[in-house]
C-alpha cells in the first residue's frame, strides 16, 4: 500500500493505492491520523487506486472517523471501485461514513 498525501488550503487529500489489509492497516491509520493533526478541516481520502480493504483496515477506518469526528474535521471517501464499495456497503460503514464518487465532488 501506497498512500500520497497532499494540501490543499485547509483540505487534505490521500490517494490510496494498493491493499489496506493486517500489514498495512497500521501505516495507513499512522498516516492518515498525521493529516487530522495537520488542522485541515476536511480529509478525503482518494480510493480509485485502493484495490481491497480488510477488516483491519476497516478497524483503522472507524478510529480514524470517530477521531475525525471528535476533532471537526469531515472525513469523505471517494473514488472507492466495485470491491471496496460493496465491502463499505455490507460491514455498514456505508451509514456513517461520507462517500463520494470523486475528488472533486468530495471538495464540496
Amino acid at each position: 500500500m501506497e498512500i500520497d498525501l497532499s494540501y490543499e488550503n485547509d483540505i487534505a487529500i490521500a490517494k490510496i493505492c494498493g491493499r489496506v489489509d493486517t500489514i498495512a492497516a497500521r501505516d495507513f491509520q499512522g498516516r492518515l491520523e498525521g493529516a487530522l493533526a495537520s488542522g485541515s478541516k476536511r480529509i478525503i481520502l482518494d480510493m480509485k487506486d485502493m484495490a481491497y480493504i480488510s477488516s483491519a483496515g476497516l478497524r483503522s477506518v472507524l478510529i480514524l472517523s470517530k477521531k475525525a469526528q471528535s476533532s471537526d474535521v469531515a472525513l469523505i471517501f471517494c473514488g472507492m471501485n466495485d470491491v471496496v464499495r460493496k465491502i463499505f456497503r455490507v460491514s455498514g460503514f456505508s451509514q456513517f461514513t461520507t462517500i463520494a464518487d470523486n475528488v472533486e465532488e468530495a471538495k464540496g
